[in-house]
């Protein structure tokens, strides 16, 4: 084939050459007749493949177009179930309290203003009530509320732009939540799901709702919560896709329902009987626009069911004699959507681009042809007017004109002729310059030679300089392992000189060392080829250090080892250090006797040692120094530091090697005892500690005398499994020692062990009661002598026990101020005590005037207290002056300057001041006159005795007569007979209360109560 085509090109060559043909017109011939068939050939394929290109544009556009509606719909339809899911979550977990409207209503509305789409956001319980807002015709947002507060009516309210009520707009006594579609079919499902779609009215459009059950302990349902999602913006988004100039895409369920459609015809069908307005959904197959209507018939009549779609398909059918291209996906999500993204495109929309291109090729071919032409005759006396100059610039050189250059310029080609042209010209003037160049570079190489000499031997000086100005040995090995550099401060360290070093290895020159410190990271770098790092000790001339030493071995080409670079660091006082540190961790910085851990650490490993050995028995003594607080308020604390040294220096004298003292904070210490035969070991030491202490304690001049509490228990009293549960008992036993007088000591036993689990069980109990919310308030009325009517109630505590039933305050109260749990309970009767009047209020009850709460000693040290009786009025809404905060006569008889100032915050808020039990304690109404208070409750011990004891009559009048005076009104507090409550009215008391009148009453039980409005 080359051969033939060799032999071609040969012919028309000699066919050129002897025709004469100028070079112009060899190069514009055959270029203009490559170019039109190269045009031709292109505007034949061009129209060929139209059709093609149609088809795949066509399917690439509907592809596309239903990934974007895919996309979306995906996006759109999560955020309901994220917001249900949320709210969901928020109610379950008790961050959002259904016993707080507001905040419930606050926490939707602000969702609702996010979400504009939603309408409305709702939660329906299981007791019929339900808290929503919603989103009216006009944008505003209303909240919808039926609960205990609406006396079971459906409220609805207007709000401000901060979400709070406003006015009521509307009352409805029939709807109940439950019944609803989107509570039942959630609590039918038991989890996440889809309501059926319906008409929204308010938009004209439809609407689906996002559903959720709430389960609370024991998996009882609480409630269902729902998000409302309008569908128009699926429409309006379909409307938004420009695909072609008249494609369109609508949205179907699987029963031929329409979801939504880009030619905004009404999705539902409503009949115009008054009164009976029903709807009925617009199937895809009776759709007003009749692409859509003949589509879904085309599709229905294809796949026999709309159910047989199952994946992403691309169809066409024809309309009217015109194809139509379909592109059919279906959507699905976890929640029980199941639709189908339909998408239509008429083909004549494809083929009107198609017509232009083709009348666009054909001016363009005979444009590029006409172009073509006129460029190749430019081009040909472009190339060959260079050419010519070359070639008379050639003849010249030819008669001996060796200086003579042509332009470079043109195309490439001949830019590099002329390029030679030009050198072949001074060929000899530029060799002799060339031979002086030569002669001057080699002269510039010799002398920068020597100044590259010169600056490696300054970088290796400034590199020995700083190697020996580290303060750490550095050290250079070669292949063998023998020392060829060492730096200043390891020669100084090594106890060598120099000359000593280089040269040898270490193991001749540290034989006792390398052995089994850091030799074997050597050799192990000589074997792997890695670097190697380790800590190791080694004796120097200077000491013992402890040093933490790296090995880097150095490749040469070949990948062998040619040298070895050895750092070292010094860690000798890095360590020392460490083991300071671990011995302060474990042991009391005051006394150095062993502290709390290394005790507990001590006692498991005893622990460990009774399950190991039959009959291994130790003790362990709890000892707590009697009123070392005196001591150290009064001597100061630096003579208290010098007393608990001297303790602890007499506690080790009482000690055996094998046991052990630790301090365990303040004047607590304790004793490991180990091993003993009997419990008359552990009395023994006991004894002895406390002989020891007899004598007095010198201490900066002055005598100090001090005895000591000790707890004993013992390893067999319990079958112990955990120290923590022995230390408890020595130190219960201790608490016991100090209760019988202190200054001895007490042996742990069983009944100490079931008193302690019987209040450790009653503590578990309580906090588990907090967590479950067991606890109920229960209200005992406040009866008016003037009236004769019940003005009030006081809140009292009750404990409904799982097991127990209702527990008195007297059995768990105590308890509670100790732990510190009193705060939280105390809190939670203040608020649900407000919550129960504002109640009462709001059912129109308006003779009940106060609501009496106790405040504990506890609660009313509370720094926060004001804060959080500031938001509870705040939350509940109660008027400030319903509210009577009652504390005991302790309290108010501290009289120091935070307690004043507490009382007088608590009067600034309008709230009300009580003393409880007034006559048990040391107080006096005179001395009550400095505070803020408003009414005294008499003692009901003095009340009880009133028929048999004259004395307390009289210091009732008294009390009566002298609070009068002071503006402070008086409470007869325990009235149980008739008789007694005829004397109380003689003594002119505002208010009486006791069983006489109604024991306490739970919340049910006294609005019956209320409505029987008794009279007295």
């Amino acid at each position: 084939m080359s051969l033939k085509f060799s032999f071609i090109l040969a012919l028309v060559t000699r066919f050129i050459g002897f025709m004469g043909i100028p070079l112009r017109v060899v190069l514009v011939v055959p270029f203009v007749l490559q170019i039109f068939a190269s045009v031709g050939l292109t505007a034949f394929f061009s129209l060929k493949n139209g059709q093609k290109a149609v088809d795949e544009v066509a399917i690439h556009l509907r592809n596309e177009i239903a990934n974007r509606i895919h996309s979306y719909i995906t996006d759109y339809m999560e955020k309901p179930q994220i917001v249900t899911q949320i709210n969901a979550n928020a109610i379950g977990f008790g961050e959002l309290n259904l016993k707080q409207p507001k905040s419930l209503e606050r926490h939707f509305w602000h969702q609702m203003e996010i979400f504009k789409s939603f309408s409305p956001i709702a939660f329906g319980s299981e007791q019929g009530e339900i808290y929503a807002v919603d989103r009216l015709h006009d944008g505003s947002l209303v909240i919808r509320i039926k609960n205990q507060s609406t006396g079971g009516k459906y409220h609805t309210y207007a709000t401000d732009s901060q979400g709070n009520r406003t006015n009521l707009i509307r009352v409805s006594t029939t709807f109940d939540p439950r019944t609803r579609p989107w509570y039942t079919e959630a609590v039918k499902a038991g989890k996440n799901t889809w309501t059926e779609i319906y008409p929204y009215f308010s938009s004209s459009g439809l609407a689906i709702s996002a559903t959720q059950p709430i389960y609370g302990q024991k998996n009882t349902l609480l409630g269902v919560t729902n998000a409302t999602l309008s569908l128009s913006q699926i429409s309006k988004f379909l409307q938004s896709l420009k695909i072609g100039r008249s494609g369109k895409t609508f949205i179907i369920e699987r029963s031929g329902n329409l979801v939504a459609s880009s030619t905004n015809e009404q999705l539902f069908i409503l009949n115009n009987i008054p009164r009976q307005r029903k709807h009925k959904r617009l199937s895809s197959l009776n759709s007003r626009d009749r692409v859509t209507r003949l589509t879904a018939q085309y599709l229905n009549a294809h796949f026999v069911n709309f159910n047989n779609i199952h994946s992403s398909q691309q169809l066409d059918f024809k309309i009217d004699g015109k194809r139509q291209f379909i592109h059919l996906m279906p959507f699905q999500d976890d929640y029980g959507l199941d639709w189908v993204i339909v998408v239509v495109v008429p083909k004549t929309d494809f083929m009107e681009h198609i017509e232009a291109n083709k009348r666009t090729t054909i001016l363009l071919c005979l444009g590029t042809l006409l172009l073509t032409t006129v460029t190749g005759v430019i081009t040909a006396h472009w190339i060959t007017q260079p050419i010519i100059r070359l070639s008379l610039a050639s003849k010249e050189i030819a008669k001996g004109k060796l200086d003579q250059t042509v332009a470079v310029e043109g195309i490439q080609e001949l830019r590099v002729l002329a390029e030679a042209h030009n050198q072949m010209a001074t060929q000899l003037q530029e060799s002799f310059a060339q031979l002086l160049e030569t002669n001057r570079r080699l002269k510039a190489e010799i002398v920068e030679r020597k100044q590259v000499e010169e600056a490696l031997r300054l970088s290796e000086q400034r590199f020995r300089l700083a190697i020996d100005h580290i303060p750490h040995p550095f050290i250079i090995y070669d292949a063998q392992r023998r020392l060829q550099f060492v730096n200043a401060f390891g020669i100084n360290r090594s106890g060598y000189s120099e000359e000593a070093l280089i040269g040898h290895t270490d193991e001749e020159l540290f034989p006792d060392e390398v052995t089994n410190t850091y030799l074997p990271l050597l050799k192990k770098t000589v074997e792997t080829y890695t670097l190697q790092t380790g800590e190791c000790k080694i004796n120097l001339p200077g000491g013992i250090f402890t040093i933490i030493v790296t090995y880097i071995p150095l490749l040469n080409e070949q990948g062998e080892i040619y040298q070895i670079l050895a750092h070292t660091y010094d860690i000798t006082e890095r360590k020392r250090v460490e083991e300071q540190l671990l011995h302060n961790a474990f042991h009391d910085a005051l006394t150095d006797l062993p502290n709390r851990a290394l005790f507990i650490e001590r006692l498991k490993y005893a622990l460990q040692q009774v399950k190991l050995q039959e009959n291994y028995l130790f003790a362990v003594l709890f000892i707590d120094l009697d009123r070392f607080k005196v001591i150290n308020d009064s001597l100061g604390h630096i003579i208290g530091d010098q007393f608990l040294l001297a303790i602890a220096s007499r506690l080790k004298v009482c000690l055996r090697p094998t046991d052990l003292a630790a301090r365990l904070g303040g004047d607590e210490f304790t004793i490991l005892l180990e091993p003993i035969q009997d419990a008359s070991d552990a009395i023994k030491l006991a004894e002895r500690i406390q002989q020891e202490l007899v004598s007095p304690i010198e201490l900066d001049g002055q005598e100090v005398f001090t005895t000591a509490s000790i707890g004993i228990a013992l390893s067999s009293t319990v079958n112990y499994s955990q120290p923590e549960d022995l230390l408890r008992d020595a130190d219960t036993a201790m608490y016991r020692a100090k209760a019988l007088g202190r200054a001895r000591y007490e042996l742990f036993n069983s009944d100490m062990y079931a008193s302690a689990i019987a209040r450790l069980h009653l503590e578990n109990d309580l906090r588990r009661a907090i967590e479950r919310r067991e606890f109920r308030v229960y209200y005992q009325p406040i009866i008016s002598l003037t009236s004769g009517s019940i003005i009030g109630f006081e809140a009292l505590l009750r404990w409904q026990h799982p097991e127990r039933g209702l527990v008195n305050p007297g059995d768990f109260i105590s308890l509670a101020e100790e732990t510190g749990l009193i705060i939280e309970i105390g809190y939670w009767t203040l608020h649900e005590a407000c919550q129960q009047m504002q109640a009462w209020r709001f059912n129109e009850y308006p003779s009940l005037e106060k609501i009496i709460v106790n405040l504990s000693i506890k609660q009313f040290s509370q720094p926060n207290l004001i804060k959080q009786i500031e938001q509870i009025l705040r939350s509940t809404g109660i008027d400030h002056s319903i509210l009577i905060l009652e504390i005991t006569e302790s309290v108010i008889m501290e009289n120091s300057e935070q307690t004043t100032a507490t009382l007088s915050q608590i009067r600034e808020l309008g709230v009300e001041i009580s003393i409880d039990d007034f006559g048990t304690g040391h107080s006096s109404l005179a001395r009550l006159s400095s505070f803020p208070i408003s009414v005294l409750k008499i003692d009901k011990s003095f009340i009880s005795q009133m028929d048999s004891n004259s004395r307390n009559l009289e210091i009732i009048e008294i009390i009566v007569t002298l609070a009068q005076k002071l503006g402070i009104k008086v409470t007869a507090e325990g009235i149980e007979t008739k008789e007694q409550l005829a004397c109380i009215k003689q003594l002119n008391c505002e208010y009486a209360q006791g069983y006489f009148f109604s024991p306490p009453l739970n919340s049910s039980d006294a609005s019956a109560l209320i409505m029987a409005n008794p009279q007295w």
